[in-house]
């Protein structure tokens, strides 16, 4: 795993097998960041985006991952590795943190739970429905592979499925704060997070 510093706007074009460059994006005001690397994955070498932003008084970490898909034995495994990794290297800092893109992996999956496991995040779809987001075309037949996990220090307010854009996935659209460790939080707030059952269309 290597790491280099990037100018705070960056904006990786699509590869022409959409297997390359276009693993991850984040477009962020370059005003709110403080720091902004790629972290490549040793696993086929996959990059993976991090950047720190200062929002008012929050400062939050983001990373945006884009990892394989498993359409051979080969591939699973190498993303498999490839969530490994990103799991030590995200549970190294205890900042809080949000880490989100196209995992090409179901909640219901054991790699994703060991995933969650070994970093302690939380998937930030908890009490906000099935919220499928692939194949965009697919109608009740999606898939959520799409994810937004999320440190215990940030708090989930909303969570929906956007429109079609110009990729076959669907967006995900989500309002969060930074605060306090959820354990400590009062049973009120813990359920203004976590009970609203449905997503918006």
């Amino acid at each position: 795993m290597t790491t280099s510093p990037l100018p705070a706007l960056l904006v990786m074009a699509p590869s022409a097998d959409g297997y390359g460059s276009d693993r991850a994006l984040i477009g962020i005001l370059p005003d709110l960041v403080q720091h902004f690397s790629v972290t490549i994955l040793a696993a086929v070498d996959g990059p993976m985006l991090v950047t720190r932003v200062t929002v008012g008084d929050q400062k939050i970490r983001l990373v945006g991952v884009h990892l394989l898909s498993p359409t051979s034995v080969t591939r699973l495994e190498f993303r498999n590795e490839q969530m490994k990794e990103a799991a030590e290297y995200l549970k190294a800092s205890d900042e809080p943190t949000i880490v989100m893109g196209d995992f090409n992996c179901t909640p219901w999956s054991p790699f994703l739970s060991d995933f969650l496991e070994a970093t302690g995040y939380r998937d930030s779809r908890q009490g906000f429905g099935f919220q499928a987001t692939w194949h965009k075309d697919l109608g009740l037949f999606k898939i959520p592979i799409d994810h937004a996990l999320v440190s215990d220090q940030v708090h989930v307010h909303d969570r929906f499925v956007g429109q079609p854009g110009g990729s076959d996935h669907l967006p995900i659209v989500f309002t969060v704060s930074v605060g306090q460790r959820r354990s400590e939080k009062v049973a009120d707030e813990l359920r203004l997070i976590d009970d609203v059952p449905f997503a918006r269309k």
